[in-house]
C-alpha cells in the first residue's frame, strides 16, 4: 500500500482558527480555547478526509530566520497577534504532543522551510505528500507527488492544489510561483518586489519569458518601455525578493519517516479534548475508541497533572452539551 504524509503548517491553521471562532470559548479559569478548538478540528477533519498514513505538524520558532539576515525588514510590517491568541500558543504545542502526533521545528527557519525539506525528502513513487496550509507560498512545492491542501471556506472545506490546479489559478505552473512573488512582491511578508509591477504584469512577463532569470536575460525585448524601466531599476530588489520568497528545502533535520506514522490512541486524544472542554470533538470521536482505556494513566498539562478518562460512562455528560 502506498504511503501518504500529511504536513501541517501549525500557525497558519491556528491563526485561521482563532479568527474563525469566537473568543468567548474559554475554560472556567478564563483561558481562551478558540484557537485550540479550531486547530484540532481542522487537523482531525483533514485526517478524516485525506486518510494519511503519516502526519507531522510543523511549527515556526520565535527566533529570527536567515531571511532576516538577508533583509532585516522581512515581515517587519506584522503586528503582534492578540493576547488571546498568544495565551494559546503553548497549548498548541502541547495538544499536538498529547494527541500523539509528531511535530518538527528548527531555529533559524520557518515552518515553510521545514515543510519544504520534509516534502522534498519524503516524496517518492511510493509516498504522496499533502501540505495543509493557508499560505500560498507553499504552492511552489507542488509536484506530481506533492499537493497543497488549503481551506476553501471557513475551516471545514478544502481545495487540493495539484500542478494542474496551480496553473488553472495562476496561468503558470508551481515552478514560477517564486518568480511571480519576486516581481509583484508580497505585502504580508514585506517582500518588496519590483515597484510598480502588479499581478497582471507579473503574470504576462512570466507567460512570455518564464523565470525571473529569463526575464532579465531578455530585458531588451520587454515592452512597453515603462515596464522595462521598472525592471531595470529594481533588478537587485527583484533577485533579493526571489531569495526571500524561495522555500529552503535543505534544513538540517534529524528524522525518520517511520517516526511520523499516525497511530492514534483515541482514549488519550479524547482526554485532551475533554481537558479543553471541546464537547463537540469529544462527542464526534468517542466512537473511535476501540482500545482498552488505561487505568490510572496520568497526563501532564503544563505544571498540572490529571488522569485520563477511565470509562465511557465518564463521557456521558459531554453528549448532553
Amino acid at each position: 500500500m502506498s504511503k501518504k504524509l500529511l504536513l501541517i503548517d501549525a500557525f497558519s491553521l491556528a491563526f485561521r482558527a482563532f479568527y474563525s471562532y469566537p473568543t468567548h470559548l474559554r475554560l472556567p479559569d478564563g483561558t481562551p480555547t478558540n484557537a485550540v478548538f479550531g486547530f484540532l478540528s481542522m487537523i482531525f477533519k483533514a485526517i478524516d478526509d485525506l486518510s494519511p498514513t503519516h502526519v507531522c505538524v510543523c511549527f515556526d520558532k520565535k527566533e529570527p530566520t536567515f531571511r532576516h539576515d538577508l533583509f532585516p525588514e522581512y515581515k517587519g510590517n506584522r503586528v503582534d497577534p492578540p493576547d488571546e491568541f498568544k495565551q494559546q500558543v503553548p497549548n498548541l504545542f502541547e495538544v499536538v504532543s498529547q494527541c500523539g502526533i509528531s511535530s518538527a521545528s528548527s531555529i533559524g527557519y520557518e515552518a515553510d522551510d521545514i515543510i519544504g525539506t520534509l516534502s522534498s525528502q519524503c516524496a517518492s513513487a511510493n509516498t504522496k505528500v499533502l501540505i495543509m496550509t493557508g499560505d500560498h507560498d507553499a504552492l511552489q512545492l507542488v509536484t506530481d507527488q506533492v499537493s497543497v491542501v488549503m481551506n476553501k471556506k471557513g475551516v471545514s472545506n478544502f481545495i487540493v492544489f495539484t500542478p494542474e490546479k496551480v496553473k488553472e489559478k495562476y496561468g503558470f505552473g508551481p515552478e514560477n510561483i517564486v518568480d511571480f512573488k519576486s516581481l509583484k512582491g508580497d505585502p504580508s511578508d514585506n517582500i518588496p518586489g519590483v515597484k510598480g509591477i502588479g499581478d497582471k504584469t507579473a503574470t504576462q512577463l512570466i507567460q512570455s519569458h518564464g523565470s525571473l532569470e529569463s526575464i532579465y536575460s531578455h530585458l531588451d525585448e520587454i515592452v512597453p518601455n515603462s515596464v522595462k524601466l521598472k525592471l531595470s531599476e529594481s533588478k537587485d530588489v527583484a533577485f533579493l525578493s526571489h531569495r526571500l520568497a524561495t522555500i529552503f528545502t535543505n534544513v538540517p533535520l534529524e528524522f525518520t519517516f517511520d517516526s511520523f506514522e499516525y497511530k492514534p490512541i483515541w482514549s488519550d486524544i479524547i482526554s485532551v479534548f475533554s481537558r479543553y472542554q471541546l464537547a463537540s470533538l469529544v462527542k464526534k470521536y468517542t466512537p473511535f475508541i476501540s482500545e482498552p482505556l488505561t487505568q490510572n494513566k496520568m497526563i501532564t498539562h503544563g505544571s498540572t497533572s490529571y488522569y485520563c478518562i477511565q470509562t465511557l460512562q465518564e463521557l456521558e455528560p459531554w453528549f448532553k452539551k
